[in-house]
């Protein structure tokens, strides 16, 4: 897996753990395609930049991260929040807990249920930005996340 450009917590338990993520098929195919430009193909590296990327944000962009609703899925043809892949996806120890943290913090039904709120929160600022600028994540916005000179899901 790469590594993640973001400072990992001193301390921190890096033990590669098994994941079940459960996400919307939008949110995988997105996943997918910045893990094939960005990441070798490997779709839990992503994952584990956007958990480092949330976790080093102010506690302000949290809030809004974790607790603002934004219906990304919802629609009158689909089950209750979008159609749900199962995925299999190694994140570090560290991670699943600071998740879980959130989860309880948050009151979200499952650790599951925050990784798809934080996948939605990058997913809709990628919309916004590609809209806006012509990449995915764009520099100018606190919440993107960048990597060196570019940003991480610039597009090709």
């Amino acid at each position: 897996m790469a590594e993640s450009a973001l400072k990992i917590p001193e301390g921190a338990d890096i033990t590669p753990t098994d994941f079940e993520a459960v996400l919307c098929a939008n949110i995988l195919n997105w996943l997918d395609d910045v893990a094939a430009r960005r990441f070798e193909n490997d779709v839990a590296a992503v994952l584990c930049f956007l958990i480092d990327a949330a976790n080093a944000t102010s506690k302000e962009m949290k809030r809004e991260m974790f607790t603002v609703i934004r219906c990304i899925h919802c629609s009158q043809h689909c089950p209750r929040g979008g159609d749900k892949k199962e995925r299999t996806l190694q994140l570090k120890a560290y991670q699943i807990q600071w998740l879980s943290a959130v989860q309880k913090r948050c009151h979200h039904s499952s650790v599951q249920k925050t990784v798809r709120i934080l996948c939605d929160f990058y997913y809709s600022i990628a919309g916004r930005c590609r809209t806006q600028a012509g990449v995915e994540f764009c520099p100018n916005h606190e919440q993107c996340v960048t990597m060196g000179e570019t940003t991480v899901f610039d597009n090709p």
